[in-house]
């Protein structure tokens, strides 16, 4: 094929591409024309790994005593040494603690927080992401309201 064929039908190509817009189109070819815009908005893929990390939060906690986080995590060579953010809140959600740990591959984790001894509400919630930031998070994980006795 000549130079000249392939830009006559580069230039078709291009139009059928515009010519979307003033035909009828099934509901496959919307549905994939709407993923296309998303990725190009960077609402690409939404879906986080599931299985990157799994924690164990302790069932109640004690004011002015520490409480003990127990993460697993399996990540792939291919993604490298990653941050691991573990955060204590109160029980409207502001922050106490963060610490943010590196690591890599298999293993398990134990982090200690210090709880404090005035903790509104009575209650915590604990909350891990791994990523350099949480817009960019590989997999996130939210405890559940967490009593101090």
């Amino acid at each position: 094929m000549d130079q000249g064929e392939a830009q006559r039908r580069e230039m078709v190509r291009v139009d059928d591409t515009l010519e979307i817009s003033h035909r009828a189109i099934s509901v496959q070819e919307k549905e994939a024309l709407e993923r296309r815009a998303n990725k190009r908005k960077g609402k690409g893929n939404t879906n986080k790994r599931p299985n990157l990390l799994k924690w164990q939060v302790p069932k109640s906690i004690t004011p002015g005593e520490p409480a003990t986080i127990t993460i697993a995590h399996t990540i792939p060579k291919r993604l490298g040494e990653q941050s691991l953010h573990v955060t204590l809140k109160d029980s409207q959600g502001k922050r106490i603690e963060r610490k943010v740990l590196k690591t890599s591959g298999k293993g398990i984790i134990k982090v200690i927080f210090n709880v404090p001894m005035e903790l509104p509400g009575n209650k915590a919630n604990f909350a891990l992401f791994i990523g350099e930031e949480f817009s960019k998070n590989l997999q996130h994980l939210t405890s559940k309201p967490v009593p101090a006795e």
